[in-house]
């Protein structure tokens, strides 16, 4: 199905993707300077990390967590939990996206400068999903639409739900915001499911706040 996008989601692409390369290209130039060193500006810092994505608008919880295993590799898990809406309808999407659902996957992720927890990084990810939104998207934040709510019920037929397991490809900026404390991570990213129902793609934004220690 056709992907449709509104001017005000394009426009916060753009400018997500403005402050991202500022954020990222004033970072490599000073970390450049630095002599190559695990986690310079904070000494016992492990790098490990607990991260909320706050998507409370979606009826959803998500956490991960992060283990860093290099200066320039880290390995992490992720859970979601949608709680559904309370309304009933009885259309093939509104069954779809009314019901709750989870999201539990498995990812690698790799930093550009090497000081990892922080900097400019790409990850990639596999999971296995339950969950989809009214946008028709399976993840929260997400910068487009599949179809439009309330959609009426002739078009059932024509619907075609998200396969479960679907691997996502990020880049991102992840910052230790309180040393030794908190950290926070912003993501541009997409998910790409697979299997008989065919290719889908989500992109979607997602933030997180959390503990590093």
């Amino acid at each position: 199905m056709k992907i449709t996008y509104i001017t005000s989601e394009i426009v916060a692409v753009r400018l997500y993707l403005v402050v991202f390369l500022l954020l990222a290209g004033l970072t490599l130039n000073a970390q450049r300077r630095q002599p190559k060193r695990r986690r310079p500006n904070y000494p016992g810092l492990n790098g490990h990390s607990i991260q909320a994505i706050p998507a409370v608008f979606w009826r959803t919880m998500a956490l991960s967590g992060e283990y860093t295993v290099s200066p320039a590799f880290a390995v992490g898990v992720y859970g979601a939990y949608y709680f559904g809406e309370p309304i009933k309808e009885t259309t093939k999407v509104a069954q779809a996206y009314h019901s709750p659902g989870f999201d539990a996957g498995l990812y690698a992720k790799y930093f550009w400068t090497g000081y990892a927890p922080e900097g400019f990084h790409s990850s990639l990810g596999v999971h296995y999903n339950t969950i989809v939104y009214s946008s028709g998207n399976i993840k929260p934040y997400a910068l487009h639409k599949y179809w439009i709510d309330n959609t009426p019920i002739d078009i059932n037929d024509r619907i075609v739900l998200p396969n479960s397991i679907h691997v996502t490809l990020n880049t991102g900026y992840q910052v230790v915001v309180i040393p030794n404390n908190v950290i926070g991570n912003i993501e541009l990213g997409t998910a790409h499911g697979f299997g008989s129902n065919g290719y889908r793609l989500s992109i979607f934004i997602q933030p997180s706040l959390g503990f590093v220690f």
